[in-house]
């Protein structure tokens, strides 16, 4: 945001130095990035003045003008049409750099005459737009420099320029006036205020407006406009040209002018329509696909229907609060237009932006969001200016829409600043200031209530308004205090139960010889889709790479993709685990916490003294049941039964339950075509835990419990039992267990006897399972009839919950 310092002083009264007003500036918030001093510029630029003219002897168009430089006098070739004798002019002497046209003037023969320097036009010095003559000058002394005759004649045009940084959640500081009011709160001056003022058209507007139902619930809620006729559209006026020029706007014509000068001056954009070029009435409206508009640049913008454009009854005339079209722009011929003042959603109009690669300084605004209360107020300070400068008759204001502020009022208790900041300010000061920046504070049983002004959108509650205070009164003012006495002792970990849990069990897989492996919760789309995932839920809006376009919907293929990088260089057994977070949706709380491992490769190194032996599901059983019992949960708790995944062996796998629905955990090795996919060689099993589903332990214990001895003998006992081949093993188990649980220690299947010769011998569809139970007494040694009485429950249990019945 540029500005230059006479622009400023029109809205604050100040006698503060240019340093000063820069340094508050930046202590506000508002950065100072830079300070252009005309004065350099123009500091090899002399006074002279032409004593003679006469016509060049080779060159119609061309004078040969004698020129005063102070000390003597030299020939200027000049093509300018006011170049005569008796005026003041402003010369280029060779070897000064005229900015105006980016050229360093040399000494030089034009058509056979010497020419020693350049007289420069306004345009040509960068001080307005004005280029049609070189720059008359009064009250002259000829060799004088340049800068001290501006001084005394024309002290605005050497204003120093100041440019400052604005961040998205100050919108209000994109016009002078916002900023002016900014320092006037922090005491640089007193602020010039305007007041509204009210107009009356004289006929009704020819140009009716409207608002699509759709478009005016969020994206444009108020439009207004109005129809001026009789217009004159000439060149702005000096003040309004050197305003525009000073901050690099080139000026175009009056009526253009105007809106741009609105733009930077009060931070409200405009736009001005040749209403004889306008069809019908003006719609604001959703634009169809398809549909073209050459814009003010130039080019042709292909619309669609996520944009908004402001339309006559042919097509869009404008991209709404971005820029306006070719076709009813307005020329040196307009002698009617019609000025609009709307209000337009900021996230609608930076996507429409975004979309079309525009950017203006309308769109600037509006997407960091304009003062909805400004709308018609704007409007009529352009009418105003407009018909100052530009003549004409205007209308009464058409709108269309409703009022698109709803105040905010917050509670404001002053005591706050000094624990939010540590800075001290009499509650008085505090209120003072948040009236001048354009509060309004009133006071309700004794509790301050501070309603928000609409040009400042992003104080949204109590600890805004005190920033706002500690801004205004200057934090380069606080004071460090002491930091407060420690207390001696180590406070407690504020680690959950939950914390606890998985850096116990981090450490518990870690000690079976695992590393610990972090990846990245994103991975492309097939390898989410080989494990249930990869739909448009999770599929991430900007991805930083083709790899990395899904939320994964398990911990394996990361680990699996870290194995296969490992045995490409040479590390062909890998044993790895991660604890981190599966997705199955993309709305937060959509997650799972699982603690997942991979073993790929042999079980152990080659060795003379033992045989390699390949990794199997039941080493990956082993090391989960023992993580599971370290948790907390004993193997007489769980069930197991087959796992339905995909990307497991179907006859390899299994999975761990509490209760009949609840899986805690699978294991199991994976299927072949998904070691094919992800490139890994050798045996490949794995398990994980799902610690969202495994519940927390109600009361702290011990999580292995202590070791019990009794003095009686166990006895074992093996059983065969003929089940049908579907029957899993966890089936028989648990049968067992249930039979009578409070002496049968333990139960193992050391044998499974099935497939084709066990048809044969035990029928169709069936297959043997051998368990060894072990029986440990607990108050009396067990004789021969106790064992057959609990061997016969266990035989009762099993046919009653498998249907299986003792092998003879």
């Amino acid at each position: 945001m540029k500005f230059s310092m006479s622009w400023l002083k029109t809205y604050l009264k100040t006698d503060a130095s240019l340093d000063e007003i820069t340094f508050a500036l930046t202590d506000l918030g508002l950065e100072v990035e830079n300070v252009e001093s005309p004065r350099e510029t123009f500091d090899n630029f002399i006074v002279g003045k032409i004593l003679e003219t006469k016509k060049h002897p080779d060159a119609d168009n061309l004078k040969v003008c004698l020129v005063d430089f102070g000390l003597n006098s030299q020939n200027i070739v000049c093509g300018a049409p006011n170049a005569r004798s008796g005026i003041g002019v402003v010369i280029a002497q060779p070897g000064t750099y005229v900015g105006g046209i980016d050229t360093t003037i040399r000494k030089s023969k034009i058509r056979g005459v010497e020419s020693f320097g350049m007289m420069c036009s306004e345009s040509e010095l960068k001080l307005s737009g004005e280029h049609d003559g070189i720059m008359e000058l009064a009250n002259v002394s000829a060799g004088e420099n340049f800068v001290d005759w501006l001084d005394v004649n024309q002290p605005e045009k050497i204003d120093p320029i100041i440019e400052i940084a604005i961040t998205p959640n100050r919108p209000d500081a994109l016009g002078v006036y916002g900023i002016a009011r900014d320092l006037a709160a922090r005491g640089i001056g007193k602020l010039v205020k305007t007041d509204n003022f009210f107009l009356k058209g004289s006929f009704k507007s020819s140009i009716n407006v409207e608002i699509d139902s759709e478009v005016q619930i969020k994206d444009c809620p108020l439009f207004a406009g109005c129809y001026i006729k009789g217009v004159r559209n000439k060149v702005s006026p000096d003040w309004l040209q050197r305003r525009l020029v000073s901050i690099n706007l080139k000026p175009i014509s009056g009526l253009v002018d105007l809106t741009n000068f609105l733009t930077f001056d009060r931070a409200r954009p405009l736009h001005v329509f040749d209403a004889d070029k306008l069809q019908g009435n003006i719609s604001v409206r959703k634009a169809q696909s398809g549909e073209k508009i050459i814009a003010l640049d130039g080019n042709e913008y292909s619309l669609d229907q996520s944009m908004t454009v402001i339309a006559d009854e042919v097509g869009p005339q404008a991209i709404a609060g971005i820029i306006g079209g070719l076709h009813s722009s307005c020329t040196a011929e307009t002698k009617n237009i019609f000025v609009e003042s709307a209000f337009f959603d900021p996230i609608t109009t930076s996507m429409a932006g975004r979309k079309l690669n525009i950017q203006t300084d309308s769109r600037y605004r509006f997407e960091r969001g304009v003062d909805p209360t400004f709308t018609l107020e704007g409007l009529k300070l352009y009418i105003k200016l407009a018909n100052q400068y530009f003549g004409g008759e205007y209308s009464e204001i058409v709108v269309a829409g409703n009022k698109v502020f709803k105040n905010r009022t917050y509670k404001f208790d002053p005591k706050m600043l000094e624990r939010l900041v540590g800075m001290k300010e009499t509650a008085s000061n505090q209120v003072e200031i948040l009236r001048k920046l354009g509060f309004l504070v009133e006071q309700e049983d004794k509790i301050n209530l501070v309603t928000v002004p609409g040009w400042r959108p992003d104080v949204l509650g109590e600890a805004d308004l005190i920033e706002e205070v500690a801004r205004v009164a200057s934090l380069s003012n606080l004071k460090s205090e002491p930091l407060p006495k420690m207390v001696t002792g180590i406070s407690r970990p504020k680690m959950t139960q939950s914390n606890r849990r998985v850096a116990f069990l981090r450490r518990c897989i870690a000690s079976f010889g695992f590393n610990e492996c972090i990846n990245y919760s994103f991975i492309d789309k097939e390898s989410a889709r080989c494990f249930g995932g990869g739909s448009d839920a999770v599929m991430l809006a900007n991805s930083i790479s083709s790899q990395m376009t899904h939320l994964r919907p398990s911990l394996l293929p990361g680990l699996i993709s870290a194995a296969a990088r490992n045995q490409a260089r040479g590390i062909s057994d890998v044993s790895l685990f991660e604890i981190g977070h599966n997705f199955y949706g993309g709305q937060p709380g959509e997650e799972e916490l699982a603690a997942t491992g991979l073993m790929i490769g042999n079980i152990s190194e080659k060795s003379h003294y033992e045989k390699l032996r390949a990794v199997d599901v039941y080493d990956v059983k082993g090391f989960l049941e023992q993580a599971l019992e370290q948790l907390g949960f004993p193997l007489k708790q769980l069930g197991v039964r087959r796992a339905d995944y995909t990307f497991l062996h179907p006859g390899r796998s299994g999975a761990f339950t509490l209760g009949p629905k609840n899986e805690v955990a699978f294991f199991g090795e994976l299927h072949p075509n998904i070691a094919t996919i992800f490139g890994v060689k050798g045996s490949s099993v794995c398990f994980s835990i799902n610690l969202e589903k495994l519940p927390l332990q109600k009361r702290k214990k011990i999580l292995k419990p202590s070791l019990k001895l009794y003095d009686l003998q166990a006895v074992e006992r093996d059983f065969a039992f003929v089940v049908d081949k579907d029957i899993a093993m966890s089936v028989i188990t648990e049968a067992v267990f249930k039979s009578d649980v409070s002496v049968i220690e333990k139960v193992n299947v050391f044998d499974v006897f099935e497939g084709a010769l066990a048809n044969e011998q035990l029928g169709k569809d069936k297959k043997s399972i051998a368990i060894s139970v072990r029986i440990q007494p607990r108050i009396k040694t067990f004789n021969e009839k106790d064992i057959e009485d609990i061997s016969t429950k266990i035989i009762t249990s099993v046919f009653e919950l498998s249907g299986g019945y003792l092998r003879s």
